[in-house]
């Protein structure tokens, strides 16, 4: 999975993910058990992503930065 680093704090749930916290892509197929009816569309500017051992949540592109590892 690609590795991202978020730029900003981001809150999931009760949860304040601190800025510079590593995490990863996550694939559509592992986000339909949280949104059943999502779909991939290449030109969207958001991304499925998965810090800490919280769940998976979608974030704006804006917010990350995409580490080429």
């Amino acid at each position: 999975m690609q590795k991202v680093i978020s730029k900003y704090p981001i809150k999931i749930g009760n949860v304040l993910v601190p800025m510079g916290t590593v995490g990863e892509v996550v694939d559509v197929a592992e986000m339909r058990k949280y949104f059943p009816k999502i779909s991939y569309k290449s030109e969207s500017g958001q991304v499925a992503v998965k810090f800490l051992e919280l769940n998976p949540c979608i974030v704006h592109t804006s917010q990350l930065v995409f580490n080429h590892e």
